[in-house]
């Protein structure tokens, strides 16, 4: 590690609520590492690392019934698809 490692951390903790987005910052990590360091977080948090994969080969990271909502657009996971301010936007099987 370096200076500029620790300063990065202070401008994350300065700028971000990083208590509540914990999980968020260990995914950031885990997308972002190399091998070695990408399999010793698998092994710290293999739940986040397995909500990180199901999300990632999920339709706009949705799981079947969840909703955001995004200035001008609410979107839906359903079933059958992805729902874009109620309308039927992306279908797909299983």
């Amino acid at each position: 590690m370096s200076i500029r490692d620790y300063e990065i951390s202070r401008e994350i903790e300065r700028t971000h609520d990083w208590g509540e987005d914990f999980y968020a910052l260990v995914m950031v990590l885990m997308r972002h590492a190399d091998t070695d360091n990408q399999q010793k977080l698998k092994a710290a948090w293999p739940g986040v690392w397995a909500e990180l994969e199901e999300r990632y080969n999920a339709p706009a990271g949705l799981l079947v019934g969840e909703k955001v909502r995004r200035p001008g657009e609410d979107l839906e996971r359903r079933e059958d698809g992805i729902y874009r301010n109620g309308k039927l936007v992306r279908a797909y099987e299983g």
